[in-house]
């Protein structure tokens, strides 16, 4: 499985990072290595099946906690989801 760590180690200046990846997302934001991107975009989902694996506060908490200070959270196709539970989130420094 390839890293966070493992991507940036390329050495990367005003980096964006663009994340879809089915429930890992909240594996990802606590990974240091993010601090190291200027934007960070992040579709998310709150829950797989019935099984609920995070909540959007703590992706804005972990985000914060590496610096990003703007947010702004959307909808990213047509499909009809509350907010709070499937969404992209989009951070800036």
């Amino acid at each position: 499985m390839l890293s966070m760590q493992c991507i940036i180690e390329v050495n990367i200046i005003n980096a964006k990072l663009q994340l879809d990846i089915k429930g890992k997302e909240f594996e990802v934001i606590k990974e240091d290595s993010i601090s190291n991107f200027e934007m960070a975009r992040i579709e998310y989902s709150t829950h797989i099946g019935n099984i609920a694996i995070g909540t959007r506060e703590e992706i804005v908490k972990h985000l914060e906690k590496f610096g990003f200070k703007k947010f702004r959270i959307f909808k990213h196709n047509e499909g009809v989801y509350d907010l709070m539970n499937h969404r992209t989130i989009e951070a800036v420094k």
